[in-house]
């Protein structure tokens, strides 16, 4: 089976290479937002299990359940029922930083990020490595 990040990149390159230069105005604006957002989606598609994985690790750590970690994390900080060791914070940290390489690694708080946290940002490119070779390439 053609792994969903695959087929969404070749929608998106397929707007980008044939479509948008016919398109004029808004349609064309229209047409680059949702290539972006199919950029967006591809990434997700493509990383989430490093994000699954990154989740169960922070979960664990803090002996809390992983489905809905962010609201529990949150909250759980907020009342100050949770706090965060050294190693739960690097995973917090990983959290962020990849959550940015999804959302849009041109953004400068990505950058930012890598360059504060190179240790994160580097735990962050091996798993996404990972999940680059482990992606099935679609059959032509």
């Amino acid at each position: 089976m053609t792994p969903a990040s695959t087929l969404l990149k070749a929608l998106a390159d397929y707007l980008r290479e044939h479509v948008q230069d016919v398109l004029e105005g808004y349609t064309a604006y229209q047409n680059r937002v949702a290539i972006n957002l199919l950029a967006v989606l591809e990434r997700e598609a493509r990383y989430a299990g490093v994000k699954r994985a990154l989740d169960e690790q922070l979960a664990s750590s803090l002996g809390i359940p992983a489905n809905g970690l962010s609201v529990r994390l949150a909250r759980g900080l907020r009342d100050g029922e949770l706090s965060l060791d050294s190693a739960s914070l690097e995973l917090v940290r990983q959290q962020a930083v990849l959550a940015l390489a999804i959302d849009n690694p041109r953004y400068s708080g990505y950058r930012q990020a890598r360059q504060r946290w190179p240790q994160v940002a580097a735990a962050v490119d091996a798993a996404m490595g990972e999940a680059d070779e482990t992606e099935e390439l679609p059959g032509l």
